[in-house]
This record gives structure tokens, sequence and C-alpha cells, in this order.
């Protein structure tokens, strides 16, 4: 049996994290960090507060470069986005600590038949990169975290997909149109690989798709200027918001489930709201962000300050 209340180490033991815990509200050295929304334009990689202000470019702009897509590991506290050079031709997924430094590839393919990866999403538990590609005629494929072990989920010839996440029902789920109104729809296979199954039809032209708090999928619809929701488990179409204007990128911030998007109106802007669609919020403009992912709040610590605590409460 272990003595809580008479061991004099538990006890200063606690004592340190009740301070730790009082400082990190009053003392701004044990302050968080902001939450920033990551999104990308096509062409590079912005990053602004999720209280909003003026976008910051975390990745610069390529020579050719056509950024489709961009995902977060919020435990390991990566970024990942997908990077194509249509004139080498060349497709990779790049990754890169959320504090900055080198970005690094993890997936490369340097081939005449590759047109160019797309939408990607994260299984972080299990630890794979889930991105489409163009390759072979259309694929859906799966990787390490390391980069090893590329396998193809599903095989999409002929699909425009622009939304793909990884759902915990153990499904890839993806959007796709094909020009006409009312022919997008979600698809969806086994994230270990298997049929194609058409998921939900009749959708006007889904763009990106998300997981919301409550684990139903969310998309955006960039022609009815809508964002929709369903069940992953029951296939039944819920209008969120409408009136948009070309709304494209879609994520949500875990820790408050407020859901953030990108509208393409003649400036371009970044907004926010809650999942039930209330408390529409402007977060940015000038940028038309077309894939969105946000990073969680980090907790920084003063060493020196944490050290005082420390000694302070022996």
């Amino acid at each position: 049996m272990v003595a809580l209340a008479g061991n004099g180490r538990s006890a200063a033991l606690r004592r340190v994290i009740f301070a730790f815990i009082v400082l990190g509200v009053l003392d701004p050295a044990f302050a968080s960090e902001p939450t920033f929304i990551h999104f990308t334009n096509y062409r590079a990689v912005f990053r602004v507060p999720t209280s909003g202000g003026a976008p910051e470019q975390w990745i610069p702009e390529g020579i050719h470069g056509w950024i489709p897509g961009i995902a977060i590991d919020d435990s390991r506290r990566i970024v990942y986005w997908v990077d194509n050079d249509y004139l080498a031709p060349f497709a990779s997924i790049v990754g890169r600590s959320l504090e900055g430094g080198n970005a690094y590839s993890v997936v490369s393919m340097h081939d005449p038949s590759v047109e160019f990866f797309g939408e990607l999403d994260l299984d972080e538990q299990a630890g794979f990169i889930y991105w489409s590609s163009e390759r072979d005629s259309g694929s859906i494929l799966r990787v390490d975290l390391d980069g090893s072990d590329i396998r193809t989920v599903a095989s999409v010839a002929g699909s425009n997909i622009k939304g793909l996440v990884a759902h915990s029902t153990g499904y890839i789920f993806w959007t796709t149109h094909e020009g006409a109104p009312g022919s997008g729809a979600i698809r969806r296979a086994r994230s270990t690989g298997g049929e194609v199954e058409e998921y939900l039809g009749g959708v006007d032209e889904p763009f990106a798709l998300a997981v919301g708090p409550d684990s139903l999928l969310y998309w955006t619809d960039i022609v009815s200027g809508c964002i929709h929701r369903t069940d992953a488990r029951s296939p039944t179409m819920f209008t969120v918001l409408d009136g948009l204007e070309s709304p494209s990128g879609l994520a949500f911030d875990k820790s408050t489930g407020r859901m953030y998007w990108g509208e393409g109106n003649s400036i371009g802007r970044l907004q926010s709201a809650t999942a039930a669609g209330t408390d529409v919020t402007n977060i940015a403009t000038g940028h038309w962000p077309i894939a969105i992912a946000v990073a969680p709040a980090n907790i920084a610590v003063d060493r020196a300050r944490w050290g005082e605590v420390k000694r302070k409460f022996r």
C-alpha cells in the first residue's frame, strides 16, 4: 500500500504539481503558446493564430510547387504537406516540426506517370499517412510515418478527389465530383484495402472533408456554398451552414470543437464557427485557404523559472 498522506516525498511532489498548475494560469513563464491554423493556398503554407490576425508564411512558395493537402500529427507535433512539381515531374510528401527547423521528405516519386499527389490525412495511432495520387490512373495510398511500406488502399480511376479523411470506423472516406451538378459523392474503402463503395451520392461539388469532434463527417460544397455533415455510419445529409462564397478547406480544432474553413470570395478569407454552425467569426483575409489543419497548443515552460519553483517546494 502506498501512503499518500504521510509520505513526505509524495506531499512535496503534489505541491510542485499544484504550483505548476497555478503558475500555468498566473505566470507568463508557464503560458500556453497560441493554437495555430496552418493552411495552404496551393502555392505556400501559412499560419495564423485561432484568435485571428495577419497570416505569416510558414513554408516559402516554390517555383513550380503545387500544395493541395496538409495534415498535422498532434502527438508528434509534425506538419505534413503535399508538394508537387509539374515540370519535373516530381511529387512528394514533406514533414516539418511545428517548432520549425528543416523540412524533410517522407515520400517522393520521380515518375512521368505521376501527375500529382492530392489530399492527405493521418492515422496517428496506427502511424500511417494516407493520400490520393493520380499514379496508375488514380489511387489512394498509405505509407508508414517513416516513409516505408507504401501500399495501395484503393484504385479510384477517373475520380476527382478533393477531400480525404481516415475515420475511427476503420474506413477511408473521400469526396469526388465529375463536373456536372449533383454528380458529387462521398466514397469509402477499408483502411486496410478493399472495394470502393459510394457512401453518399447526389452531392453538388464536395470539396474538403473533415471529422468533427462528434466523429461526424463534415464537408464543404464549393458550388452550393454550404457546409454539410453526415454520420459515418448512416448516410443522411444535414446542412450546417449555407450562403457561403466558394467554401474550400475545412478543419476542426480538437481542443475547442470549432471548425475553420476557407472562402474564395474576392479577397479570400478564413472563417470559424461552432460545429453547429453558430458564432461565425472572421479569422483572416487575403488568402484562399484550400487545405487547412489546426495545430494543438504547446505549453511553453521557462526552464530557469521551473527550477526555481522546484527548489522552493522541495
